[in-house]
């Protein structure tokens, strides 16, 4: 049995483990432990999420009603909106897609379903997780891309391995329900992985792709992510991935600005042997790819993810990078008659992908 887990900064797989019979009292059918710490791979001793919220009764579809939350536009750098929002009626943050747990405390109610808090209140960045989960699906949708019949866990405050200043995704898992859970990020590492969408938008990203690409190792796993982070830059036409989390001097950022970039030289050839321990890192030649693909081969954003919506039909469950590569000739083929063979032929021997 074998169980994958999806971190912002690391992922980390349980191995042939029984983990109904490890935490049971907290873990129940869904477990979420054998998460590593940003950069490293977890001992025994250290293999706990805490606490982990439970989702398991509430999943059932039912008729919603129109509330309003209030958050910032994509990050804390933009304005305060009010984004109107789903829910069951239940006065909590509650939909057919998406429920929220709180682990600082009370979840969030409103008999009037309007959530609007003050940005220090610890409700607000609850709000803010629901809100911009609820956008990025229709989003997903829009683009193309199939969202899976499920109800989703969102869990906040969540400590990850003990610490705050990570996000992950973990599928659905022996009957139970595939949730997320974020840390706040201590402001030392990390900050405002709560508030900033990119964060929830990446997780998400790996619920699209777990519906076909469920082998996860090597080349499989960096697919993963320079996907789920390429989802992000596509929709925010910005190479910086979370660009409101990195505190400065951070060695967690690849530059004070940004958690991870497309706006790189990485050569899948000459950079991708060095970072084969590094999925996160590795992923960012792929992401790289794909915004060349944008901005120096001038392919539009919309049959971008076309491609990757084709692609993603296409392929395997667990592909090597050049199988993936040779996938996405084909859906260019499929759809566009290969209008883009050229400039992916291109783009793919500048990145090293041969």
């Amino acid at each position: 049995m074998r169980t994958t887990f999806f971190a912002l900064l690391l992922v980390s797989s349980c191995g042939n483990r029984d983990l109904n019979k490890e935490n049971s009292n907290i873990f129940e059918k869904n477990p979420f432990s054998c998460l590593g710490s940003l950069e490293s791979t977890p001992g025994p001793e250290s293999r706990n999420i805490q606490p982990a919220t439970n989702f398991q009764s509430y999943f059932k579809a039912e008729s919603e009603i129109a509330g309003i939350a209030r958050l910032y536009e994509r990050n804390e750098n933009g304005k305060l909106i009010d984004q109107s929002i789903m829910t069951v009626g239940d006065t909590t943050l509650n939909s057919n897609r998406f429920i929220t747990g709180n682990s600082q405390g009370e979840r969030a109610k409103s008999s009037d379903f309007q959530f609007i808090y003050s940005p220090e209140d610890s409700r607000f960045k609850e709000a803010s997780v629901f809100s911009n989960a609820e956008s990025t699906a229709e989003w997903f949708k829009q683009a193309g891309f199939s969202w899976p019949e499920e109800k989703i866990g969102l869990e906040v405050f969540a400590r990850l391995h003990g610490a705050e200043n990570n996000a992950l995704y973990t599928p659905s898992y022996n009957g139970g329900v595939a949730a997320i859970r974020i840390g706040q990020g201590d402001g030392l590492i990390l900050k405002n992985l709560l508030t900033d969408r990119d964060v929830v938008m990446h997780e998400l990203g790996h619920h699209i792709l777990y519906q076909t690409i469920t082998n996860i190792s090597g080349d499989s796993l960096t697919i993963h992510e320079g996907i789920a982070d390429i989802f992000v830059m596509l929709r925010n036409e910005d190479p910086c991935l979370g660009k409101s989390i990195c505190v400065e001097s951070s060695s967690t950022c690849v530059t004070n600005a940004c958690l991870r970039t497309a706006d790189n030289s990485l050569n899948w050839e000459v950079d991708g042997p060095g970072l084969q321990s590094r999925p996160h890192r590795a992923s960012q030649i792929l992401s790289g790819f794909f915004w060349d693909l944008l901005t120096k081969y001038n392919i539009p954003k919309s049959d971008i993810l076309k491609l990757l919506v084709e692609t993603l039909n296409k392929t395997q469950s667990g592909p090597s990078m050049s199988m993936f590569m040779t996938t996405l000739q084909e859906a260019d083929q499929s759809i566009f008659e290969g209008k883009y063979n050229d400039q992916i032929k291109i783009a793919q021997e500048a990145r090293g992908f041969r």
